[in-house]
């Protein structure tokens, strides 16, 4: 007998907008009501923040892999090399 297969349903694109407006939500609750706040943070909202990070030029760091030097990209090098 196989084992049922579990499916997610597809994971919708940000906008810009929508990735600073759940930020600045959930930026709002941490902020008003602390460590309750922070506890009442959903999967798309940590999804939407790390997404903005990357986005303003936070270097992404797998665990286990080396920590670079450089941890913040500004301007034309968050695109990186030209094609």
């Amino acid at each position: 007998m196989s084992k049922p297969v579990m499916t997610h349903p597809p994971i919708k694109r940000l906008t810009q907008r929508e990735m600073l407006e759940k930020s600045a939500l959930v930026a709002g609750r941490v902020d008003q009501r602390g460590h309750t706040g922070a506890c009442r943070v959903s999967s798309d909202e940590v999804t939407a923040m790390v997404c903005l990070l990357v986005n303003f030029g936070l270097v992404p760091v797998p665990p286990g892999t080396e920590m670079p030097e450089v941890l913040l990209v500004s301007g034309e090098d968050r695109l990186g090399p030209a094609s």
